[in-house]
């Protein structure tokens, strides 16, 4: 049984030098294969597997205000129907909205850069138990 082992080895060894061209190639898919394989675990796991950094984040749940029948594809949910959702929802413990923008920074010296914002409602850390970095008062 080794001793097949070791002569399957060097004859694989001897075709790869043989044949450097088909090696390089060997070695780029293999490469390739595993680079794939790692990036699209890495993937599964951080969005599917890890679970969400919030207290009771299986209690969570995200709504969007899609509405097929009017033909509303975007989720530009108004403040006054959040509103109106959150005084008749009496199944959830607390709810909270937030509006993803961007918005242009400067300063004096620096070249102005789009930076990513949201807008959350006053209860949006309490409802995923956490605290801000910064709380600075409205």
């Amino acid at each position: 049984m080794v001793t097949t082992l070791s002569q399957d080895i060097k004859y694989g060894i001897r075709v790869f030098v043989k044949s450097p061209g088909f090696t390089v190639v060997a070695v780029l898919v293999l490469a390739l294969g595993i680079g794939t394989n790692t990036a699209i675990f890495s993937l599964v796991n951080s969005v599917l597997l890890r679970p969400l950094p919030y207290t009771s984040a299986e209690r969570l749940v995200h709504f969007e205000g899609i509405n097929s029948a009017k033909g509303i594809s975007d989720s530009q949910l108004s403040i006054p129907d959040f509103l109106d959702w959150q005084k008749e929802a009496d199944a959830f413990e607390s709810m909270t909205a937030f509006f993803q923008s961007g918005m242009i920074l400067t300063s004096n010296d620096e070249v102005p850069e789009r930076v990513p914002r949201a807008v959350v409602t006053a209860s949006f850390f309490p409802t995923k138990g956490v605290t801000p970095a910064l709380d600075v008062p409205c």
